[in-house]
């Protein structure tokens, strides 16, 4: 049934007493102006119904007040009433026949209809034009989205690096000043006598004496690991494969801890999704190392440590010879970086991959030609001015050589790797961590400064920087020394 609503809308506009009488009092006197009005002798009644339109034969009532039939509406919109006493039953009025259909009234019902039925509509253009808005603005909004997403990433990863800031000096606190990640202090007893020799000491495993090596290493990845102990100091622990080697001791489970050590949100950087392919045959993808520490700081002079392991060539740089890894004797914490996003092992010749040192090598010596490698392991780099860097390398900056141990490329700019926060905005960005625990975000030729990567009195030589550093910072000096 047709709502109660209009059923007495209906009964009231019938019960109107004026012939000609429409549902408006305007189009009423129209209406009655109109010479077929005045001819009429029936009283009829034009309702406008935009919203049941095509109702169905029986749904008004059969005989409202007076007597009068009501019918199925002549036209869509419009219902028709007679209400003649002498004719109670007599059907409507075809329109055709209405008088009131030359009526000013009747052609404004007939526009009000038809707008009302195309009111919810579009046409072509209007939707054209819509579509056209919607591209633009996404066209507009989609750089600044893209934008915002690359800063919160950096502010994301600026809070990793001043959590890790937090756990090192915590550390430093719990073992008297001590930085980690040194042979000389994390990894102090791989070492019968660390400073002394490079001869490696035993463990005791259920009472058995077994010497430290490539097939077994308790709670540490390498002698320059300082992700493990920092994650242990947050109370990230590791937990071993074999469950009959409860300190993770096993080569298995060094690949292992470096796997969840990389993987760990706390340190890993939001901007790096890369990953780094194995260098030896059998080892895992796994992600790339976010994080990476200046290298110099971990090492000793070779006229103080007769462990080579522990020292830095003095041909590349040469650390004053009282210095020893402590928080103490960094100089001017701020203006020493402790750790930085880097890409540890990546160059314009190939993309990141781990060193072969994890997998072959318990112990690493950096930069040694008396029997170490050229390089520092996975966990830390000699710093952003280096040419022979793997970490932060930057040969494909503007000015600088490809050519490295004879290999040349071209056309590969790989700085994307360790200075990712600044891509999209034309510069190549990193996060770096400073001794006194802040963090600053700085440019790849500002992060070069040889003085952030050394500790006081260091002697950098000019053979060992990028052209765009010696530009920049040395000038006309043969070699740098580290304020």
């Amino acid at each position: 049934m047709i709502p109660t609503i209009l059923d007495a809308k209906i009964r009231t506009i019938y019960q109107s007493r004026d012939l000609g009488a429409c549902p408006s009092n305007s189009r009423a006197a129209m209406c009655r102006k109109s010479p077929g009005c005045k001819a009429s002798g029936r009283r009829r009644l034009w309702y406008e119904s935009s919203r049941y339109e095509d109702a169905a034969v029986g749904a008004f009532p059969a005989h409202p007040p007076g007597g009068t039939a009501f019918a199925r509406p002549l036209r869509r919109g419009f219902l028709g009433v007679s209400s003649s006493p002498d004719t109670p039953s007599s059907p409507l009025l075809d329109a055709r026949q209405n008088p009131c259909r030359r009526s000013p009234c009747y052609y404004s019902d007939r526009l009000l209809a038809r707008a009302r039925r195309r009111g919810g509509a579009f046409t072509l253009i209007e939707l054209l034009v819509v579509i056209s808005i919607i591209a633009l603005l996404i066209s507009i909004l989609l750089p600044a989205l893209a934008m915002a997403k690359k800063e919160a990433e950096t502010v994301a990863c600026a809070a990793n690096l001043h959590s890790i800031g937090q756990a090192m000096m915590e550390y430093a606190e719990s073992w008297q000043g001590d930085i980690v990640g040194s042979p000389l202090t994390s990894g102090a007893a791989m070492w019968q006598d660390v400073m002394q020799s490079s001869t490696l000491s035993t463990g005791n495993v259920g009472g058995i004496s077994i010497p430290y090596g490539n097939a077994y290493c308790p709670n540490i990845v390498q002698n320059y690991d300082w992700v493990t102990p920092l994650a242990n100091e947050m109370g990230l622990h590791y937990k071993p494969k074999n469950l009959n080697d409860p300190e993770g001791a096993l080569l298995a489970d060094r690949i292992g801890r470096l796997e969840y050590d990389t993987s760990l949100p706390a340190f890993t950087c939001p901007a790096n999704p890369f990953l780094a392919s194995p260098a030896t045959p059998g080892m895992p993808v796994m992600q790339m190392p976010s994080y990476c520490a200046a290298g110099l700081f971990l090492t000793a002079s070779p006229s103080l440590c007769s462990n080579y392991d522990a020292t830095f060539d003095p041909d590349y740089a040469d650390v004053p010879a009282t210095y020893t890894p402590k928080i103490t004797n960094v100089g001017e914490p701020s203006e020493k970086i402790f750790a930085a996003d880097g890409a540890k092992a990546s160059t314009t010749f190939y993309k990141p991959r781990l060193d072969d040192t994890v997998a072959t090598n318990l112990v690493s010596s950096p930069g040694r030609s008396d029997g170490g490698t050229t390089d520092f392991p996975d966990f830390a780099d000699e710093g952003a001015f280096s040419y022979y860097s793997y970490a932060w390398n930057r040969d494909g900056a503007p000015g600088n050589s490809s050519s490295k141990d004879g290999i040349i490329t071209t056309g590969f700019d790989n700085r994307a790797y360790a200075f990712r926060h600044g891509i999209g905005q034309g510069t190549y960005d990193f996060n770096a961590l400073f001794f006194d625990g802040h963090v600053q975000t700085l440019n790849d030729l500002q992060g070069a400064n040889p003085g952030y990567w050394s500790p006081p009195g260091t002697v950098i030589p000019r053979s060992e920087c990028t052209q765009d550093v010696l530009n920049k910072y040395f000038g006309s000096r043969s070699t740098y020394t580290s304020p």
